[in-house]
């Protein structure tokens, strides 16, 4: 039996050198080194080939068979004498980051529909869902956040479109000119199949815009990212992740939701459905709960995002994103952080207005919400912004 187990497992290494490993692994460099693995350590990789699903294991005590693809890839495979599933072993080069070092084996991660990606490993993953049309709202948003050059190993920032319009989605947009905007490409870019434009008042078939990049940027940071914190960021808001780090360690390290708390010191009639009846009569609810953080923007410790980014069943993606984040969140045990004075509406805005009441003069903010175009210049080298009276 063992010795059929060897001719199985040669075929598979004569597989994976053949092909250069193209399947398997990602393209390697010149600058590529091999991933040492110890004796004690188990990891577990899935390779779907076709319909097949070919699961490689490895256990303990085992013996080492080696198999070189190319002068810049080494395949390893240990065989267990104790059960008949393997690992495989290869160096990987890293997708994110200003130089070609690489992943160790902790850092593998392998997605749906037998594609395989790396789990880069960073602290902070900001996410800003935008619309296709939005450049000008962008440009500054990636100047102000390549001016601050934080390290990759730091934060990384990623920008969610989606590629649909129409009453049932049933138009494609053209996408194609957001790389040929200073800072986007295909590493930050996160194309769905999301209405680009839209919270679709009463409409339960679950085409909101923002609801649906959101939960996209869920499922895509899970699968692509290791880190310790997701930030919803917005294309209208300037966003001083400087602040977040000063009070990063008095924060809870799990289940924890930091942003501004929907108050509500009159009735919400926003939040009724008595003028959604298709909403409403899919949820069977008469009104919506106010538990929940503004979509101005927040901050996620990672075990929500993988919480949302691991249900098996997906949510309904309906109007709208904050409030439909709050229902998601409702039943669990979640440290909500209501922190008014770190995430802010600027004074003048609309929204401020209509609800809230700003600050002029300087802020020491985590976010602000409906930046002025002008505001972007008042940013000094601590990261606080000088807010004037424009109106």
């Amino acid at each position: 039996m063992i010795e059929r187990v060897k001719l199985v497992l040669a075929f598979f290494v004569g597989l994976l050198s053949t092909s250069l490993i193209l399947e398997l692994f990602f393209t390697t460099s010149n600058q590529s080194k091999e991933i040492v693995q110890s004796i004690s350590e188990r990891i577990e990789y899935h390779h779907y080939v076709g319909l097949r699903k070919l699961t490689i294991d490895f256990s303990g005590n085992s013996s080492l068979i080696s198999s070189s693809a190319d002068s810049n890839v080494t395949s390893n495979l240990r065989m267990s004498n104790e059960t008949t599933s393997y690992t495989a072993i290869a160096q990987l080069p890293r997708k994110y980051g200003e130089n070609n070092t690489f992943f160790t084996h902790a850092n593998y991660h392998y997605g749906r529909n037998g594609r395989h990606y790396q789990r880069f490993k960073t602290r902070i993953v900001v996410f800003i869902p935008t619309k296709i049309s939005s450049k000008k709202r962008r440009i500054p948003v990636n100047r102000q956040f390549a001016k601050e050059n934080w390290s990759s190993s730091d934060v990384v920032i990623i920008w969610i479109i989606g590629t649909k319009s129409g009453k049932v989605l049933e138009k494609e947009l053209d996408y194609a000119h957001i790389y040929e905007e200073p800072f986007m490409n295909v590493q930050n870019v996160v194309v769905t199949n999301c209405r680009d434009d839209g919270d679709e008042w009463n409409n339960e078939n679950g085409t909101s815009s923002t609801t649906c990049k959101f939960y996209e940027a869920q499922r895509y940071m899970y699968q692509h990212f290791d880190a310790e914190y997701a930030i919803r960021g917005a294309d209208d808001a300037y966003l001083n992740i400087r602040k977040f780090w000063e009070i990063e360690p008095s924060l809870p390290r799990n289940a924890m939701w930091l942003g501004h708390k929907r108050q509500v010191n009159t009735p919400p009639l926003d939040l009724s459905l008595n003028k959604q009846p298709r909403i409403q009569k899919l949820f069977g609810l008469d009104q919506f709960s106010v538990n929940y953080m503004l979509g101005m923007g927040f901050v996620f410790s990672w075990d929500i995002v993988q919480l949302i980014a691991t249900w098996n069943i997906p949510p309904h993606l309906t109007w709208c994103e904050d409030v439909m984040i709050g229902m998601y969140l409702n039943i669990f045990q979640i440290n909500r952080i209501h922190r008014p004075d770190l995430f802010v509406n600027r004074a003048g805005s609309i929204a401020d207005q209509k609800y809230y009441y700003g600050t002029l003069g300087k802020l020491d903010v985590i976010l602000l919400h409906y930046i002025d175009s002008r505001d972007w210049a008042t940013i000094d080298a601590n990261g606080s912004i000088y807010i004037k009276k424009y109106w």
